[in-house]
């Protein structure tokens, strides 16, 4: 149970310190000056000491009063601004959608706009989870990233896990890559949360055991480590390509497909009931990742 003293003894607080009295504390908030005093004292009980140093008929905030008071005062500015929130946006519809971060980043950030144009009133919330279950009551729909869908839930497959290695141009350049063999030496980036890792991939390979290593959670953080020249990473291909198409990133070659263990797949997870809008989202997606997949 939190221990917060009752709310109409902190806003006579907060506004009697705010306005420099009890009588304008008073008429801000419509009741009598004793029920403010009351208040006080009643505040003063909880906390186990004054908050006022009383000079004549001044009241003077104590050092804790004065402490106390500002941050009352940034938490009353913070609920003031919820509850204009909650009051302005209350007739706006808004689209809850969960999906890893590197997908929002690299692939559905820089296409997001296309849909925005078929709903410009529509309010987008994005929350960063690989997967989700049922206890995600507030999420509409979601791309998951996963081995195999929950066979209670509607979901769709978007697209497979195609590793690549990426690394920067320069990299690529400089030390000639263009086979497994040639990243002997090469710092080896990895995600934590990818199956496929570097150490699967190069069991083999005796000197990849000497290879400097720099682990990181997501791919995102893992692709940008990559573009400014730190190490080879992997990463999927699609998540990647945008990087690829700007030059910052570059795939100096490509994995044996016998040599990739059964990888996760992404898919489109639509919960409870569907709706228009989440329809329209799942088409205008698979839409999208159709065309994208015929141009890797």
């Amino acid at each position: 149970m939190r221990q917060i003293p009752p709310f109409q003894a902190l806003r006579a607080f907060e506004a009697t310190a705010r306005l420099g009295g009890v009588k304008q504390a008073a008429t801000e908030l419509c009741v009598t000056q004793s029920a403010i005093s009351h208040q006080i004292a009643n505040l003063e009980q909880h906390l186990g000491g004054p908050v006022f140093d009383r000079v004549g008929k001044r009241l003077k905030p104590t050092s804790a009063g004065a402490r106390y008071v500002q941050k009352l005062g940034a938490l009353f500015d913070g609920l003031e601004e919820a509850t204009r929130d909650v009051q302005t946006r209350r007739d706006r519809q808004t689209l809850t959608i969960a999906m890893p971060p590197t997908f929002a980043e690299q692939w559905l950030a820089p296409r997001l706009s296309g849909f925005l144009d078929m709903y410009p009133g529509l309010d987008i919330r994005i929350v960063e989870r690989l997967r989700i279950d049922e206890s995600y009551d507030d999420i509409d729909c979601a791309i998951e990233y996963r081995l195999r869908p929950d066979p209670k839930a509607n979901s769709h497959l978007l697209f497979r896990d195609q590793i690549v290695p990426v690394a920067s141009p320069a990299l690529v350049k400089a030390r000639d890559i263009g086979c497994m063999e040639d990243l002997k030496n090469i710092p080896l980036i990895e995600t934590e949360r990818r199956l496929a890792s570097w150490q699967s991939l190069l069991h083999d390979m005796p000197w990849a055991r000497r290879n400097p290593i720099i682990s990181v959670k997501y791919s995102h953080l893992a692709f940008r480590l990559a573009s400014l020249g730190y190490g080879v990473a992997l990463g999927n291909l699609h998540n990647a390509q945008g990087l690829i198409d700007e030059n910052r990133l570059a795939v100096p070659f490509n994995f044996p497909k016998n040599l990739i263990p059964p990888t996760p797949r992404y898919y489109f997870t639509i919960t409870g009931n569907s709706s228009p809008i989440v329809d329209d989202l799942r088409k205008w997606i698979f839409s999208i990742a159709d065309k994208t997949s015929q141009d890797l």
